[in-house]
C-alpha cells in the first residue's frame, strides 16, 4: 500500500462492523474541553501480513479527571480506597466500576509529562517552548474480530496533549503553505504540540501490556546491527510532514460528526532505520474526540515490505451516559 493510496475503506467498513456491538455513533463535538469520567471512543485496526489479517478492536474509557502531577495512582473498587502505606509518598484513588475488569486494579507510579521544542524567528534567534501535562487514566479495552473482549488494562494518558491534538498545527501549516512563509521566519507556536503529543503517545502505548502485543505486530524490529552498536538499545523517531499537510477528502466515518480534516504523513525510524511510512488524520479535539487527541485515521506500511500494511480508524465517540 503505497502511502499516497490509503487503504479501502468500504473493506474497511466490512470488516470493523462487529464493532458496533461494542460501541458505535459519534456525539456532537462539546463547545468546551472539559474532561467528564466514562467518555469513550472505538477504534479498529486491521493489519495485514503478506496473505495473513489481523483485526483488533481498541475501546478507551476515561476513569479520572486530570490527577496531580507525580502522585502515584491507585485503582480499584468504589469504596474501597486504602489507607496510605507509606504516608511521605503522595498517592490518589481512582475508583472503578462495579462492571469494570479486574486487570484495572492496582498501582501506577506518578507521572508527568515535559517536552521542549525550539524553533528560530526570523531574526535568526532560537527559541524554546516547553509543553508540560499531567496524568488522566484511561481504561483500554482490546477485542477481537467478532468483538469478544481479549484483554483489559489500565494506562495514564497525557492530559494536555490530548486536549491540544494536532488540527491547529495543520491549520497553521496550511495557512503557512498559502500566505508562501519564509522559511526562515520559524515555525509557528502551535507545531510546538506536535512532538510532545507524539511522544506522549508512544510512552503511553508502551506502558500498557495489551497495546505493546499489538504494536510488536506493526513495527519491524531493527537489524541485528543496529541493536549491536547500540548496545541492544531501541530508539524511535517520527519524521513528520507537516509541510505536505492536505484536507482529508476520504469518507471517514468520524468526519462527518467534526468540523474538518487533514491528513498529513509521519515516518517512523527505528535506531535509524526506516520503519513505517504512514498517513494520519486528524480532527480538533473537542470532547468526546480529545480522547484520542482528535485522530481519526492512521495508514501506515512497512518501510521495507509493502505486504505489511495496517489502518487504524476511529469508529465512536461517545459521552458520558
Amino acid at each position: 500500500m503505497p502511502r499516497d493510496h490509503p487503504g479501502d475503506d468500504g473493506q474497511l467498513e466490512t470488516c470493523f462492523a462487529p464493532g458496533r456491538r461494542i460501541l458505535s455513533g459519534f456525539d456532537a463535538p462539546a463547545p468546551t474541553g472539559e474532561w467528564q469520567v466514562g467518555d469513550r471512543i472505538l477504534f479498529g485496526l486491521r493489519i495485514d501480513q503478506g496473505d495473513e489479517g489481523l483485526v483488533r478492536f481498541i475501546l478507551l474509557e476515561l476513569k479520572s479527571g486530570v490527577l496531580p502531577p507525580d502522585t502515584d495512582v491507585i485503582i480499584g473498587p468504589a469504596g474501597a480506597a486504602p489507607a496510605a502505606d507509606d504516608p511521605s509518598i503522595k498517592t490518589v484513588y481512582v475508583p472503578l466500576s462495579d462492571g469494570d475488569a479486574v486487570e484495572l486494579r492496582g498501582r501506577l507510579p506518578g507521572r508527568r509529562w515535559s517536552v521542549w521544542t525550539t524553533f528560530t524567528d526570523k531574526a535568526g534567534k532560537e527559541h524554546r517552548i516547553t509543553r508540560d501535562s499531567d496524568p488522566v487514566f484511561l481504561a483500554v479495552h482490546v477485542y477481537d474480530d467478532d468483538a469478544r473482549k481479549i484483554k483489559s488494562a489500565g494506562t495514564l494518558a497525557p492530559e494536555a496533549y490530548l486536549r491540544r491534538g494536532l488540527y491547529a498545527a495543520c491549520v497553521a501549516a496550511m495557512e503557512r503553505a498559502t500566505q508562501h512563509h519564509d522559511d526562515r521566519a520559524g515555525a509557528p507556536v502551535e507545531f510546538a504540540d506536535v512532538l510532545p503529543l507524539l511522544y506522549g503517545f508512544g510512552q503511553t502505548i508502551a506502558d500498557t501490556p495489551n497495546l505493546t502485543e499489538i504494536i510488536k505486530a506493526l513495527v519491524p524490529m531493527p537489524s541485528l546491527w543496529s541493536l549491536l552498536v547500540r548496545g541492544g538499545r531501541i530508539d524511535c523517531s517520527a519524521r513528520v510532514g507537516l509541510g505536505e499537510v492536505t484536507n482529508e477528502d476520504r469518507p471517514l466515518a468520524a468526519i462527518i460528526h467534526a468540523r474538518g480534516a487533514y491528513r498529513f504523513p509521519i515516518d517512523i525510524e527505528v535506531n535509524a532505520e526506516p520503519s513505517l511510512r504512514c498517513l494520519l488524520s486528524v480532527v480538533t479535539p473537542a470532547p468526546p474526540f480529545h480522547l484520542c487527541a482528535g485522530i481519526v485515521g492512521l495508514d501506515g506500511v512497512q518501510a521495507k515490505d509493502a505486504s505489511h500494511r495496517f489502518a487504524l480508524r476511529l469508529l465512536a465517540a461517545r459521552r458520558s451516559d
